[in-house]
């Protein structure tokens, strides 16, 4: 439950765009957009893009995340989405895979969700959303 009204928890999405070099990462992050409790992969949920270029001596503090939750520099490749922040998963059925996602203050997680099943339709959107912009919409850091 959120307590006080001028405090949002964060959450963001990012997205490994494009594997430029071995050392060397385009990646998109945007912030969930305040009032949002329940969420998904769709660009209602979320705000602006934001392009940032990760190299292995920075990608875990350009990303936001503690050291031991951080996926390794040579596993990150194109088209993984991460959730990092305030949230948790939630089930239909116990056990079964995330119908969606909530906010959920002090947490703190971080979830690749690019290969859940359940969100294979929403993972092509994205794709092809990306594609199709290009650089339009997306700020550089």
């Amino acid at each position: 439950m959120i307590k006080d009204c001028s405090y949002w928890p964060k959450v963001r999405r990012i997205t490994i765009d494009e594997v430029l070099y071995k050392d060397l990462i385009r990646a998109v992050s945007c912030k969930l957009k305040k009032g949002k409790k329940n969420f998904r992969l769709l660009d209602e949920f979320w705000g602006r893009e934001y392009e940032m270029k990760l190299e292995p001596h920075n990608y875990i503090k350009k990303l936001g995340i503690p050291t031991d939750q951080a996926p390794k520099w040579d596993i990150l490749a194109e088209g993984q989405v991460y959730y990092i922040g305030e949230f948790k998963a939630v089930e239909f059925e116990k056990g079964e895979p995330p119908a969606y996602f909530q906010v959920e203050e002090g947490a703190q997680e971080i979830l690749r969700i690019d290969d859940l099943d359940l969100y294979k339709d929403d993972m092509k959107w994205l794709y092809f959303e990306l594609l199709r912009r290009g650089d339009e919409g997306v700020s550089t850091d």
